[in-house]
């Protein structure tokens, strides 16, 4: 369980709290404030994702309900009421797959993904996996996980809130995965992890990811609308797994 030492304070500043242990591991430390919350990572501040105010509360209590494994994880997401999305799916859906090596990491869950509680098992997942399978990949190869872990209603976009309740669980699938690489597909996974959102300006630029090379490329769906944008889907997975490869050969 995690540990937790208060200090009242004047001011905007109420409480801190330091969590030593829960959400993370031990390395990893948080400052969660009452008035305001503020995390110690490798990623700037205004791309943390976190609230303030109301939301640190529920950030007090995921941290202490977690403790450390994939299976965890996937409990906590499926009962998981940080924002109103659950009032609305049929399933949460937690990421699924092997650990190690590669990590797809999408927007949130569609119609047939909400039905069955598996990431990318529609028309988009079907896309993703005709893409690994050119690559020498396949699905059970990879972790495949969301940025938003429920359906928002009609499949619209994930609002920062809701990515931004969703985000603690997409680190401790980083943190417990421990990929060589990530792959953020579409805009919301590349906001969740990066605090921005143009595919087009963040394609072919590499990222660290809680010290893991990632890069964005566009979301399956978006090749379903569009399928010019698949040679570029090719091309920034072949690119993701040289650095898989090159990563490999340091170590």
């Amino acid at each position: 369980m995690p540990i937790f030492t208060g200090a009242v304070f004047a001011g905007n500043l109420l409480r801190q709290i330091v969590v030593t242990d829960g959400l993370f591991s031990p390395r990893k430390r948080l400052l969660l404030y009452v008035g305001c919350t503020r995390t110690i990572s490798e990623l700037p501040l205004e791309a943390s994702g976190l609230a303030c105010g109301s939301a640190s509360l529920k950030w007090r209590a995921m941290l202490a309900t977690m403790h450390g494994s994939l299976e965890e994880v996937r409990r906590q997401v499926e009962k998981c009421r940080s924002c109103s999305l659950w009032q609305t799916r049929t399933k949460a859906v937690p990421g699924e797959g092997a650990t190690g090596g590669l990590m797809l990491v999408g927007e949130a869950p569609g119609r047939d993904e909400d039905l069955q509680g598996r990431p990318f098992v529609g028309r988009a997942g079907k896309l993703l996996e005709s893409f690994l399978s050119a690559a020498g990949l396949s699905r059970e190869g990879v972790y495949i996980t969301n940025a938003v872990k429920c359906r928002p209603p009609g499949n619209r976009r994930p609002k920062s809130e809701e990515i931004a309740a969703c985000r603690p669980y997409l680190l401790e699938e980083i943190e417990l995965v421990r990929p060589l690489a990530v792959l953020m597909m579409g805009s919301s996974a590349a906001y969740a992890l990066l605090g921005k959102r143009s595919v087009v300006s963040l394609r072919k630029k590499e990222f660290t990811v809680q010290g893991v090379p990632a890069r964005v490329t566009f979301h399956p769906a978006a090749m379903l609308r569009n399928p010019a944008l698949r040679s570029y889907f090719m091309e920034d997975l072949l690119a993701i797994l040289h650095l898989m490869s090159t990563k490999g050969t340091q170590n």
